[in-house]
C-alpha cells in the first residue's frame, strides 16, 4: 500500500472520489510529478487554494486547481488518460494517514502469512496452506474512537508488481472490516481480464481465511486494454450506504462503483484486511509513499 488516507466528511449529502476519464478545464494553478494519485491529493491538502485534482496516468503529472466540478459543473469535461478528485478534506477534515514500508508493515499488521519473504521495497507472499487466506491485517481505527453513523472515506492507494499479475495467478483482495464483516475489492491477474473486470466487489466473513464470500459485478465492465496496472486507487464508503470506487489506467481510466447490502459497525474499530483467493497463488506487493 503507498498510501491511505481515512476521511471524516462534515457535509454527508456530499461524497467525492477519483473519477476516470475526466478533468477541470481552465483552473489549474501548478502542476507536479509525482508517483501516484495518493501523493496528489496529499499535495493538494497541503495547498489552501486546492479544490481539486487530475492526475494523468502515463506520465504521472499531478495538476491543481482552484476550483472543482461543483462550483463550475461546465468546466468538468472527458478526457482520456486521467483521473478527477475533488479534495473531500475541505468538506471533513483527515482522521488518520499513513505511510507505510513492508517493514512497518510486519510491525503493525495483526497478521501475515507464515509464506512470506520481506525486503525494503516489497512483500512477496508464495504458495499457502489455505484458500481465502489472510495476508495482512493493519488497525487503522480502534474500537469506540467513532460511531457507526459517522460518515467515513478511507482511501487506498496499491502498487503492484506487474510482472506477476501479467502471467501469474495472483487475485488479491483489499477492504476493510469491523471484526466480523470484510467489505471490499478483489483485483484480478490479467488472465482474468477475458471475463472479469479489472475490480470486483467482495463481501465476506473475516477470520483465518475469508468464509460466506459474495462478488457483486463481476463480469461488467470489462475493460479493452488487457495489460496488469501498476496501480489500483481504491475509496471506501464506510457509512450507509456502503460503497466502494476502484479506479485503474485501463481504457484511460477505468472506474468502478460497487454498492454492498452488508455495512461495517465503525464502532467496533476498523481494520484493513488484504486476502488472497487460492492458496497456490503468487502475490508481489511493492510499496512506494509520499506521506
Amino acid at each position: 500500500m503507498s498510501s491511505f488516507h481515512i476521511f471524516v466528511s462534515v457535509q454527508q449529502c456530499r461524497t467525492t472520489y477519483s473519477v476516470g476519464g475526466r478533468h477541470l478545464k481552465g483552473h489549474l494553478t501548478s502542476a507536479y510529478n509525482v508517483k501516484d494519485n495518493g501523493h496528489c491529493l496529499i499535495l493538494c491538502s497541503e495547498d489552501q487554494r486546492c479544490r481539486s485534482t487530475k492526475f494523468q496516468f502515463r506520465n504521472l503529472v499531478c495538476e491543481l486547481n482552484d476550483a472543482d466540478r461543483h462550483t463550475h459543473p461546465l468546466d468538468y469535461e472527458f478526457k482520456d488518460g486521467c483521473a478527477y478528485s475533488d479534495y473531500l478534506a475541505k468538506d471533513g477534515f483527515i482522521l488518520k494517514e499513513y505511510l507505510m514500508s513492508p517493514v512497518l508493515l510486519e510491525a503493525y499488521a495483526s497478521y501475515i502469512d507464515s509464506y512470506h519473504s520481506i525486503s525494503n521495497d516489497q512483500l512477496t507472499f508464495n504458495v499457502g496452506a489455505l484458500d481465502h487466506l489472510a495476508l495482512l491485517k493493519v488497525p487503522l481505527v480502534h474500537a469506540s474512537v467513532v460511531q457507526d453513523e459517522t460518515p467515513l472515506m478511507v482511501e487506498i492507494t496499491v502498487a503492484d508488481d506487474v510482472t506477476i499479475g501479467q502471467s501469474v495467478d495472483s487475485d488479491i483482495s483489499y477492504g476493510l472490516s469491523d471484526g466480523s464483516n470484510f467489505i471490499g475489492s478483489t483485483t484480478y491477474d490479467k488472465t482474468n481480464y477475458n471475463m472479469f473486470s479489472p475490480c470486483v466487489g467482495l463481501e465476506a466473513t473475516s477470520g483465518l481465511s475469508q468464509s460466506a464470500i459474495r462478488t457483486f459485478a463481476a463480469n461488467y465492465p470489462i475493460p479493452n486494454d488487457k495489460f496488469y496496472p501498476e496501480q489500483f486507487n481504491f475509496t471506501f464508503k464506510v457509512d450507509k450506504p456502503c460503497r466502494s470506487f476502484c479506479l485503474t489506467a485501463h481504457d484511460g481510466g477505468f472506474n468502478k462503483t460497487v454498492k454492498y447490502s452488508k455495512r461495517r459497525m465503525v464502532s467496533q474499530g476498523l481494520t484493513l484486511e488484504v486476502y488472497k483467493s487460492e492458496k497456490d497463488e503468487r502475490v508481489h506487493q511493492n510499496h512506494y509513499y509520499e506521506n
